[in-house]
């Protein structure tokens, strides 16, 4: 038996009745479409259910659970009855405030009763006792909205969901606020009954909400279902990365490639991880998940907690990725098996010494790929000299302060750029190191966003030979998504896939 794929739901908060008039046609791709009318004191219910084919769901919120109606408890009672009367499929009351609304309503047709709850907390102690005691009020929906304060918090869903199952009832549990936008997601694979979206990014009506096109288009959520895997990108910051929509896009379109298979590749959705503390991440989240991409500043305390360790991993001390095959856990190191690739074609002149800059994980990775083409001559640079002579000790390398580099006089084949220095927003930025380009030779930056880097832009115009970012990046991602999905796929594939992630939100 097929599983019900996922719903999404438009939440709408207008201010005006032309604003409902524009706003409702635009949801033709919701499964079902809520209107906070919380502005409102009257309005005409036949006129909006003859908008839409979509099931309508009406609520009207006071600033306590986060809303602005400001009317009475009798005002409120008479907007939801005229929605009963006019056939509106739901009406979202609020559980602090049914014993004043609920005797004033005739519950008729089939018109459902959503009982809502919102809390500052997110402690479990007082969560699961509120949800208790709204199962004592008979409703089709339960929906419990607590706030998140730091990422383990999306966690809670876990405890929620268990106990609602129990009781065999419909439900939506997720936490609010932008430390709660995972909930949102993780939610509609625990069975949440329907999601609630934005339409766009100006007509978020609650902190933390996905938009319609994320949802359906950037995670693809209406395709997955209660066996879809959990992976991620796990580090801090993550916000700018947009590796979330490649991985989705590419596991979307394996699926769709895959419905005649007898084995398909693992289902999986991608989220982003932005968590400061490694040991509490890994504490809460282990048993949660399937894979994970690791960046900054994670890749090397994740190695002492994985059960084995690829050769990639074994020779940088750096780990990006790490899988788990039943309860154990695995790492890789796929930028290493990138750059590998990237520079392979240009030995050459690798062998007459290369120049990296930096000193962090990437840099490991670039002087271990270096050492396994058994390039001689390399130096590093960087602002940090514990790790850079570190480095220089553990790969025969040589250390040259950042601020040093510019003046010494040597010689080398290829310059490979490792830092975040010249990232959007701060693309005019050049790394120290720069001043060493000479014409002919190989440039690499590890940097994908811009494409085209001003420390590229600057060695292109003294005909050097140009390595952007993204090719790091298209095929480090072609190697992970094999990982995670169990699935082959070409750097083609992933590059073509990456063309339209460039265009995503346009």
């Amino acid at each position: 038996m097929p599983l019900k794929p996922l719903k999404l739901c438009v939440s709408l908060l207008p201010r005006s009745l032309s604003e409902v008039h524009e706003l409702i046609p635009r949801c033709k791709d919701a499964d079902l479409i809520e209107l906070r009318l919380d502005h409102f004191f009257q309005i005409n219910f036949g006129d909006i259910r003859a908008l839409t084919d979509r099931p309508l769901i009406v609520t009207l919120r006071v600033p306590d659970e986060g809303g602005f109606w400001q009317g009475s408890d009798e005002e409120r009672s008479g907007l939801f009855q005229e929605a009963i009367d006019h056939g509106i499929d739901f009406i979202d009351v609020e559980y602090a405030h049914i014993s004043d609304i609920l005797p004033r309503l005739r519950l008729t047709g089939d018109t459902k009763l959503i009982l809502s709850f919102h809390t500052k907390s997110s402690d479990v102690d007082d969560l699961l006792p509120v949800l208790r005691e709204m199962f004592n009020t008979p409703a089709d929906v339960y929906k419990l909205i607590y706030t998140a304060r730091g990422l383990n918090d999306n966690l809670m869903l876990h405890p929620l969901v268990e106990f609602a199952r129990k009781k065999g009832a419909k439900f939506i549990f997720h936490a609010m606020g932008e430390a709660g936008r995972n909930s949102r997601l993780l939610g509609a694979l625990l069975g949440n009954a329907w999601t609630y979206t934005s339409l766009d990014n100006t007509g978020e009506t609650a902190p933390g909400q996905i938009t319609l096109q994320d949802a359906r288009s950037g995670y693809h959520l209406d395709q997955k279902t209660s066996e879809t895997g959990l992976i991620g990108l796990l580090g801090y910051p993550v916000a700018q990365s947009r590796g979330w929509l490649l991985h989705n896009l590419l596991i979307a379109g394996s699926r769709q490639s895959d419905l005649n298979e007898e084995k398909p590749g693992k289902d999986f959705l991608y989220l982003n991880f932005p968590a400061q503390d490694f040991d509490g991440f890994w504490k809460n989240w282990q048993d949660k998940i399937h894979g994970l991409s690791i960046t900054i500043p994670h890749k090397e305390k994740v190695i002492p907690y994985l059960s084995g360790i690829s050769p990639s991993v074994e020779a940088s001390g750096v780990c990006n990725t790490a899988v788990k095959h039943g309860k154990h856990w695995w790492g890789f190191n796929t930028d290493l098996l990138a750059i590998q690739d990237l520079l392979q074609p240009y030995r050459e002149k690798l062998a007459g010494g290369v120049l990296v800059i930096g000193t962090g994980a990437t840099a490991r990775s670039s002087i271990a790929a270096l050492r396994q083409q058994n390039i001689k001559n390399i130096y590093v640079t960087g602002r940090n000299a514990c790790r850079g002579n570190f480095l220089a000790g553990k790969y025969k390398a040589t250390f040259i302060p950042s601020h040093e580099v510019d003046q010494l006089k040597i010689e080398v084949g290829a310059v490979i750029q490792t830092t975040p220095v010249g990232m959007y927003p701060n693309s005019a930025a050049l790394p120290a190191g720069t001043e060493l380009l000479r014409e002919g030779m190989v440039a690499l930056d590890v940097v994908y966003n811009p494409p085209l880097t001003r420390f590229l832009e600057k060695a292109q115009k003294m005909d050097c030979t140009v390595i952007p970012g993204e090719e790091m990046f298209i095929r480090q991602a072609a190697k992970q998504f094999e990982l995670f999905s169990g699935l082959p796929v070409s750097v083609e594939e992933v590059r073509t896939a990456w063309q339209k992630i460039r265009k995503y939100g346009e």
